[in-house]
């Protein structure tokens, strides 16, 4: 443990996470860092949010907004759920055996090895939706639009 801790159920670790926590002034949390530090201290934000921050990001959660950090959930009980709606489920042969159900659609033309960036032109007007699921930054730079702030997958 990072703490030293042993708490006992959610009333006591939602104590100690209140307890280690360093809030934000009147106008919310700036960036990443403070969103973390905010939600569950200085030690655990170092020990898991800032490497994992850096690693995905390719930029220090003190330069991201706190919208980054803010959007995963610190739990104080033992929900493992990432949402906490009453309603969630997941495909029952899981999601690979579902999106190869969508793909099988006779509506539906799946053309692999294909560069879309060589094809695109040639498609505009002929397919009703088209779905580029390559490199975010590629797709945003030859759409003239600027360079993304944070780093994407490499492919």
């Amino acid at each position: 443990t990072i703490y030293d801790q042993h708490l006992m159920g959610a009333n006591e670790t939602a104590a100690f996470l209140a307890k280690i926590a360093e809030p934000c002034g009147p106008g919310g949390c700036s960036n990443s860092e403070q969103q973390s530090v905010a939600s569950v201290g200085r030690a655990a934000y170092n020990q898991f949010y800032r490497g994992y921050t850096l690693k995905q990001w390719g930029v220090d959660p003190s330069q991201l907004d706190a919208l980054v950090t803010g959007r995963i959930s610190v739990r104080s009980d033992f929900d493992n759920r990432y949402f906490t709606d009453r309603y969630q489920s997941q495909p029952r042969d899981g999601y690979t055996r579902w999106m190869a159900g969508i793909l099988s659609d006779p509506l539906i033309d799946l053309v692999l090895g294909v560069d879309w960036f060589d094809v695109q032109q040639r498609l505009a007007g002929r397919c009703g939706k088209l779905i580029f699921t390559g490199p975010i930054d590629h797709y945003f730079a030859d759409s003239g639009l600027p360079k993304l702030t944070y780093r994407s997958l490499r492919f």
